[in-house]
């Protein structure tokens, strides 16, 4: 057995031949591990690329949610101060309306007492004019008898003067 480890390692060319060989396999091995390496990073980045795409389209969405929302709160913003002076128009309105109903009411009273007033005004009313009515009668009746006695009278002034 020495003799085959001899005849093998005896010449230099055979040994060099053996290390060139390790050498080779392990340059052969370290560029496998490196396209290795190279091919899990490149998947890693087309996988990074496409989940930072779908991120970046994600976010140009977000953000034009965002920008909808923004305009969204600004018209809700305006909304909400014509809203505040609706309401203070409003108050301003209601308070002015319980003036008025309070003056309504005060005038109703008023007119009511005036009606009962006015009702009783027109029962004297007609009843002095049924006064007035039976008064003139009676003063028609009166200026008649006065008038016949008038005539009656000169009826007998005039008989008695002829006489």
């Amino acid at each position: 057995m020495d003799n085959l480890f001899q005849v093998e390692c005896s010449s230099p060319s055979q040994f060099m031949g053996i290390i060139g060989g390790v050498a080779f396999l392990f340059i052969v091995l370290t560029i496998i591990v490196a396209y290795l390496k190279v091919n899990k990073y490149r998947s890693r980045f087309w996988e990074l690329q496409n989940t930072n795409e779908e991120k970046n389209k994600q976010i140009l969405i977000l953000k034009e949610e965002v920008e909808a929302l923004k305009i969204k709160n600004a018209t809700n913003e305006q909304e909400l101060k014509y809203f505040a002076e609706t309401k203070k128009a409003l108050d301003e309105t209601q308070s002015k309306c319980s003036i008025f109903q309070d003056k309504h009411t005060a005038t109703e009273k008023d007119l009511s007492k005036n009606q009962a007033l006015l009702s009783s005004k027109e029962g004297m009313y007609q009843t002095l004019l049924e006064d007035y009515k039976t008064l003139k009668d009676e003063q028609n009746q009166l200026l008649e008898d006065n008038s016949k006695f008038r005539i009656s009278n000169a009826r007998l002034l005039m008989k008695s003067e002829q006489q």
